[in-house]
């Protein structure tokens, strides 16, 4: 039986703009077997049918429930069934929190399966880790047995209460700054990184096997992004010196907490520290409480692909690259949640 498609009160030409617009197909060709028929090209559904190279049922389908269905028609979804629970979910995320992690994706669908009975494919995890939980392989930062990780969460639960003080004892209510200090070595021998290439592709890396060598030092204020950075030709107390008495000149009208390591130079005994500045010593061996450190894997980054053939070119480029780094940039990569929160409760403290 030939029957006709349903009755619309729209035009040709509205139906066309929708049949354009439609983002779906399944839609779209809805709208366009009512376009066919509106605008006299077909008359009955078996017309129709064949013009969309279709079904005759697939027709009566579309026009099953009139125009005016057809027009605000929405293409069904397939239910979603989560994957993975909330319970594990938040699991992952505290352990991605751990300093330890994991070794790859791999571990990561293993241990979802063994302790949350949770079976994922490999680019399921993939995608879940790296994109929705931002969480990617890093390298590690190599630490002694002789950690001692109580010390660690001691000084993170304590910073807060030193700051504080610090800030009352020395400031007599001027400005103070925190910032987080440490040195770096820069030399001939090239840093190389992972390269991309095709498969069965070996990358290769251009090395000049010199060991001449200067060291940055360096301080950035986490919470702004303010800096201070110097080249020395040594790693030794007198360096240091001549790195603090700079670093004290160039911020003269605040108490500057710094915050460092445990380092022979900067306990010597000949160290003199300017009235301005006040050490806050990490624990031993705790260099991923350090926010610098952060920045000095950056800018080693950057300088990945330089192979400079003198100490005076490597150098420039160093300089030339810092430089380019703005207060906003070192604020994002220095901000450790809990020193920020530390130099917060601190002035929260000092201020009421």
């Amino acid at each position: 039986m030939r029957k006709p498609m349903p009755h619309i009160t729209e035009s040709a030409d509205e139906l066309q703009r929708r049949m354009k617009n439609a983002p779906d197909l399944k839609k779209r060709q809805r709208l366009h077997a009512f376009y066919l028929a509106a605008s006299g090209q077909a008359r009955h559904r078996q017309e129709i049918a064949a013009l969309l190279g279709v079904h005759r049922h697939s027709v009566a389908a579309y026009a099953e429930g009139g125009g005016q269905y057809a027009l605000h028609y929405q293409v069904p979804r397939p239910p979603t069934h989560p994957r993975i629970t909330a319970t594990a979910l938040t699991a992952l995320q505290d352990k991605l929190t751990d300093p330890q992690g994991f070794a790859g994706y791999q571990p990561i669908r293993l241990w979802l399966a063994e302790e949350h009975q949770v079976t994922l494919a490999y680019a399921s995890v993939h995608a879940l880790v790296r994109y929705k939980l931002r969480a990617k392989p890093k390298p590690p930062t190599s630490i002694t047995r002789k950690k001692n990780s109580e010390a660690v969460t001691q000084f993170q639960t304590a910073l807060p209460t030193v700051l504080t003080q610090q800030a009352k004892e020395h400031a007599a209510g001027g400005p103070v700054k925190v910032f987080a200090q440490d040195e770096t070595r820069l030399g001939l021998l090239p840093v190389v990184r992972r390269r991309i290439t095709a498969g069965g592709v070996q990358p290769v890396a251009t090395v000049t096997h010199q060991c001449d060598n200067f060291y940055l030092y360096g301080a950035v204020e986490p919470t702004t992004g303010a800096s201070f950075f110097l080249e020395l030709p040594y790693l030794n107390s007198r360096a240091f010196q001549v790195w603090l008495n700079g670093f004290a000149a160039t911020f003269p009208a605040s108490l500057n907490v710094v915050v460092l390591d445990n380092g022979a130079g900067h306990k010597a005994k000949a160290v003199r520290w300017p009235s301005n500045v006040v050490p806050v010593f990490l624990p031993p061996y705790s260099p991923e409480l350090n926010p610098i450190e952060r920045f000095w894997r950056d800018l080693k980054d950057k300088l990945a692909a330089l192979a400079a053939q003198t100490l005076d070119a490597l150098s420039d480029a160093v300089c030339s690259v810092i430089q380019h780094y703005a207060p906003t940039t070192l604020h994002s990569l220095t901000s450790f949640p809990y020193f920020v929160q530390a130099v917060a409760t601190a002035q929260q403290a000092r201020y009421g």
